[in-house]
């Protein structure tokens, strides 16, 4: 949380769009590609990982947004 830059609604709900600038941590993840917060359960949240198994496995239906910028 201390390096994201994260937007809150004035209802309190996160902002994923307009400058949000979320950093996931690897070992707090632990491997999982899909995931949700608790703060934000109504969002499912995945990595470059799961969104190019979409891609390989032609899946359709699945629109991704980025909320961060991919660490080199």
């Amino acid at each position: 949380m201390e390096k994201s830059e994260i937007r809150v609604s004035k209802w309190g709900t996160y902002l994923i769009s307009g400058g949000a600038n979320w950093q996931f941590l690897p070992a707090i993840l632990n491997g999982a590609h899909l995931f949700r917060l608790v703060e934000c359960a109504d969002l499912t949240l995945c990595d470059q990982t799961f969104k190019d198994i979409c891609k390989s496995q032609d899946i359709k239906g699945v629109s991704f947004r980025q909320v961060g910028f991919l660490q080199k």
